[in-house]
């Protein structure tokens, strides 16, 4: 849809001006490059099609497609009876064809009806395409040694469209071919296939045929040809083909005349735009009554609501617009189109996004503004292929993304989308396809579609607004507007309040939100909340211990053999633990720390005998976990989800009742927290520890039965006061002045400051008095907040405690960190109050901070000692690298400058490829040894004979077999490497040693390796031993000057780079010849 992106991105329109719809005659002709592979299956699509549509939509144009072959409508053009005659090349010599076509004609009258008739072709300022030509040889052709003069003196086949372009090609050259000339590319291919000639000038895809690529010969322009009968469509072409015809950089150029110099939006309207405004006070927008998030209207109370709503209020803010927006609403999309045709409307949403849709119905759409996912929803068995019949419901727009990509299908109609997923469930129809957020809806409120099976398809629904095709000035308006909003992510926002909004408020309430066994879920919920408080000291080392090594690990990349240090940490924390072990995810082995004796048994004899990590834990699931918790404990230990949870943290907990023999189950915690990563952030091993929480946990469970006896009993809460400094009873909390404060006790941090303090009952006041006189200026803002009862009451509805912690300045005029904890009093699904106790955490707080301190001291220093030691291996891998150099050099001077430069284009290139596409996942420690390891691409010429390496002259095939084997020969070199040189200069050495005279294409040695299966260090020195190669003067050639080296790689003449590298190679050109230019000053 590359020219459909560029029409919407466009702001600055050059429209027709004309208010009335022109129909065009244009030709539509048997092609599947320009217009599709459905030619005659009713639906248009192709490159041709949507740069059609794209002037129709700027012009306001209607065509009437004139259908048959190139040829036949060709003549019907040259005749005037067609408008337009898209693919046309600018070398198209009319003349040649109306004499060819008199000369052709049965009789006299004919040949006058062509003199009448004949017309001058006129072509707009841009061609609609480009095509590159290739210079192809026969299948089986050796290419690796391909020079230009082979072809000299002998025949070549070329297209017509090119003729001219190949005699100047083949003078300019001095070849001296004999040059025919076919009707088409197929006919070049058929005589060379057939042996007529030796080579042929064609586009690329002539390998898929079996033939032999080199290099471009030339390139041809096609245009969106007028006849001179309608002058008056070739100043609208213009307009319009300049923009929709350019490449990539000039979308880019379209979408920078959205901002002014300043960078910020430009606001401006553009005359078409301004004329459209002066002329209307208001746009009328059509949009469906129930179409859920996006609109939603009630007839009884005239409310609506909706993502279309907002969206068309940020659309005129965007612009700065002072105009009222109508809306009207329309119960399915065939009366929301009709009203839009009978001009009831300016604009209507939705509209699918889809060219043959707009066509059909006379409308154009802006940019797209919302898109959804859809789910194919089908019963018990579906395969692919199998959409026999589709239901779709008749309010939405799910029929016209059915036909658009499952058209095949026989579609049946029905009332809602949930009648479509009934008739699927009483099997009435094979599927349905609809948004996947409304089908999860549906599914959520009827049980009976819960068995309903779904499939993500991957098309999205997208979204438009639609604008009568004609009305230039408002399309332009709203295209912009939309373009802005969604530039300034104001739609993304809009879309995730619409999407919160219940169309059905009235549902809501207390019964909805506490279910008859809320109770029990809140108690549970207290009870975890208490019991992470009751660890919260041991558990944060671990946390705490696994970011600062995950930290360190990052930072010192490559030294794997260094991070066995890391387990002196891992013993200080496995202290607090009954069992500890590390598991290695990438190998599942396991080295045990502690082992609790209860676990030494069948679980320590599978570690003993080296089983590995699944083997192990599914065993001891099996064998010790309590029954009810099996499911729980299987679905959080697997290697999957250890690594999907250790993504976003660095810890995470299950707890799990342990089978204990002649007794009862005890609660412990599996906990599990990361060690070490790689470069790229990947887990590569992990701390599993268990620990026996039984003791707490039971004692927190009868404080809990205790507590739900007491939250109303006064005698109860005066017995749990010992640890706070303040206990006090909150009652009426829904009622404004908080009245209704019984306290029952008040400490000397409380008494000693305010006067008058046990009668007073105001919450608010005294929450007030507290943040005045006791918090510290940075807390109160936190501390107010927090405690509001608003807070509290948002808190206690969905939790049983809730906590907020501050720092005050004590009596002695000293900082120390306080706890307020509240706990809820429900009774029957009602919050009627909460206990609220203050009390000092000064101790734990600072004790924790303590022991954070001394680890974070102990992580620095090893991290210290890791970089030193990286440092040492840097320097010892560089220090042999170079040596392998100097070997290189002494056998062949001419080798060694080679692999100097060699490393200064490689350094060049991949510092740019790691700018422009980080997803090869290069870095700047990778660019380093990449650089550095290029040095060693040659190293296996060492065991070529002085013989061939050293001859002055072009190498025999049997020379050149032999010199081929170098890449084998220096990885059997880098193989008997010290076993301590560094594993990834190793790799990567081992990489570009063997692979860089790979090429893209499938055609290096001496793997014959393609596309990415070629390593990526391999790819980069690839390029540069090429460039260097090329610019450097040797016995048997003079040197290329910079500028026709880079065009010969460009071009492919000397094998095939990956796209992606040849565009970081264009950005590259310039410091390349810099370097060039470095070298030859010495």
């Amino acid at each position: 849809m590359l020219v459909l992106s560029i029409l919407t991105c466009v702001q600055n329109i050059y429209g027709a001006t004309e208010s009335e719809l022109r129909e065009v005659s244009v030709a539509y002709f048997y092609d599947e490059s320009y217009f599709g592979e459905n030619y005659d299956k009713g639906t248009k699509s192709g490159f041709g099609y949507e740069y059609l549509q794209a002037i129709g939509n700027f012009s306001g144009w209607k065509y009437d497609y004139v259908y048959g072959d190139f040829n036949s409508l060709l003549e019907q053009f040259m005749l005037g009876k067609i408008d337009l005659m898209p693919g046309m090349p600018r070398s198209f010599n009319e003349t040649a064809y109306y004499d060819d076509l008199e000369a052709k004609a049965k009789n006299e009258e004919i040949k006058y009806n062509i003199k009448q008739n004949q017309i001058d072709v006129l072509f707009p300022n841009q061609p609609m395409n480009s095509v590159d030509y290739f210079l192809c040889l026969p299948s089986g052709t050796n290419s690796d040694n391909f020079m230009i003069t082979s072809i000299s003196h002998t025949t070549l086949g070329v297209p017509s469209a090119i003729s001219e372009y190949a005699e100047e090609w083949d003078k300019k050259l001095g070849l001296y071919c004999d040059i025919t000339v076919y009707d088409s590319e197929a006919a070049c291919i058929n005589a060379i296939n057939n042996g007529e000639v030796k080579a042929i000038f064609a586009q690329n895809s002539a390998a898929e045929e079996g033939l032999v690529v080199t290099r471009k010969a030339g390139s041809v322009d096609y245009y969106l040809a007028v006849s001179s009968k309608k002058r008056t469509l070739l100043k609208s072409i213009n307009n319009a083909v300049e923009t929709i015809s350019t490449s990539t950089e000039g979308m880019l150029a379209s979408i920078q005349n959205s901002f002014d110099s300043t960078g910020k939006f430009d606001k401006s309207l553009r005359g078409v735009e301004q004329d459209w405004v002066d002329a209307h006070d208001s746009i009328r927008v059509g949009t469906l009554k129930d179409f859920q998030p996006y609109s939603h209207y009630n007839d009884e109370t005239g409310e609506s609501f909706g993502f279309i709503y907002e969206a068309f209020q940020e659309f005129t803010n965007s612009l700065d617009l002072n105009i009222d927006i109508e809306f009207s609403h329309y119960d399915d999309y065939d009366g929301l189109i009709k009203a839009l045709e009978a001009e009831e409307v300016d604009a209507v949403f939705p509209v699918p996004a889809y060219l043959y849709q707009s066509e059909l119905n006379d409308y154009v759409f802006t940019n797209v503004i919302a898109d959804e996912s859809m789910a194919l929803i089908y019963k018990d068995v579906y395969t692919e292929g199998s959409l026999a019949t589709l239901a779709y419901p008749v309010k939405g727009i799910a029929k016209y993304f059915d036909e658009e990509y499952y058209s095949s299908s026989k579609m049946l109609e029905y009332p809602t989308e949930e009648a479509c997923m009934q008739a699927v469930a009483d099997e009435n129809v094979t599927c349905t396809i609809l948004r996947s957020k409304r089908a999860d809806k549906i599914t959520d409120n009827n049980k009976d579609l819960a068995d309903l099976k779904m499939i993500t398809l991957p098309q999205k629904l997208e979204m438009s607004i639609g604008v009568k095709r004609g009305n230039i000035g408002l399309y332009t308006l709203l295209n912009r507007a939309s373009y802005i909003s969604s530039k300034g992510k104001a739609l993304n926002y809009l879309m995730l309040e619409a999407q919160s909004i219940d169309p059905n408020p009235q549902k809501k309430g207390i019964a909805a939100l506490i279910s008859s066994e809320g109770f029990v879920f809140a108690l549970i919920i207290l009870l975890l909340v208490i019991i992470i408080i009751l660890l919260a000291t041991s558990m944060i080392r671990v946390v705490r211990a696994s970011r600062k090594l995950k930290k360190a690990n990052t930072e010192i990349k490559g030294v794997a053999q260094l991070q066995q240090q890391n387990f002196d940490i891992i013993g200080i924390l496995a202290r607090d633990y009954s069992s500890v072990f590390k598991v290695n995810l990438e190998t599942e082995d396991l080295q045990t720390f502690r082992l609790e004796t209860n676990d030494d048994g069948k679980f320590g004899n599978m570690i003993r005998l080296g089983a590995k990590y699944t083997d192990i834990f599914n065993q001891y699931v099996r064998d010790n976990v309590y029954e009810d918790d099996k499911p729980k404990m299987y679905d959080e230990i697997g290697i999957p989800i250890i690594r999907k949870k250790l993504k976003k943290r660095n810890s995470y907990a299950v707890r799990f009742r342990k089978i204990v023999p002649d007794d009862e189950p005890r609660y412990y915690e599996f906990r599990v927290s990361t060690v070490d990563i790689d470069i790229t952030g990947k887990v590569l091993s992990v701390v599993i520890a268990f620990i026996d929480c039984n003791d707490e946990i039971l004692h927190e469970m009868k404080y809990m039965k205790g507590l739900e006896k007491a939250l109303k009993s006064d005698a109860v809460i005066t017995g749990l006061t010992g640890d706070f400094d303040w206990v006090a009873y909150v009652a009426n909390v829904e009622t404004k002045d908080s009245v209704g404060v019984t306290h029952y006790r008040i400490g000397d941090m409380f008494t000693e400051r305010f006067t008058g303090w046990e009668n007073e009952n105001n919450y608010n006041h005294m929450m007030d008095l507290i943040a005045e006189t006791l918090i510290i200026p940075e807390d109160r803002k936190m501390f107010l907040n927090g405690t509001s009862k608003s807070h509290i009451k948002k808190h206690l509805n969905h939790d049983v405690a809730y906590f907020v912690n501050f720092r005050i300045v004590n009596k002695d005029g000293m900082v120390e960190y306080y706890q307020m904890k509240c706990v809820a009093d429900i009774a029957d699904g009602r919050l009627y109050g909460f206990i609220l106790g203050f009390h000092s955490v000064d101790e734990e707080i600072r004790k924790e901070r303590e022991q954070q301190e001394k680890l974070e001291q102990k992580v620095q220093e090893r991290t210290i000692q890791l970089k030193e030691k990286n440092e040492s291996l840097n320097r010892m891998n560089n220090d042999i690298i170079e040596l392998m150099g100097n070997v290189v050099e002494g056998r062949d001077e001419e080798s060694g400058q080679h692999v100097r430069r060699v490393k200064s284009f490689t350094n060049i290139m991949a510092n740019q490829i790691m700018t422009d596409y980080p997803e090869y996942g290069l870095t700047p420690e990778l660019v380093d040894i990449i650089t550095s390891a290029s040095a060693l691409h040659d190293v296996g010429k060492i065991m070529i004979p002085d013989s061939i390496l050293l001859k002055p002259g072009r190498l025999t095939e049997e020379e050149f077999a032999i010199m081929k084997t170098h890449t084998l020969s220096g990885c059997e070199i880098l193989n008997k490497m010290p076993a301590d040189w560094d594993k990834t200069y190793m790799r990567i050495s081992m990489e570009i040693c063997r692979h860089h005279h790979e090429k893209y294409d499938g055609k290096g040695y001496p793997d014959a390796l393609s596309g990415d299966m070629i390593p990526i260090s391999a790819q980069i020195v690839s390029v540069a031993d090429c460039y260097d190669a090329l610019v450097s003067k040797r016995v048997y050639k003079d040197a290329y000057s910079c500028e026709e080296a880079y065009n010969m790689i460009k071009n492919g003449e000397c094998g095939t780079f990956s796209p992606k590298l040849m565009d970081s190679f264009s950005r590259c050109k310039d410091l390349f010849e810099l370097q060039v230019k470095i070298t030859q000053n010495g």
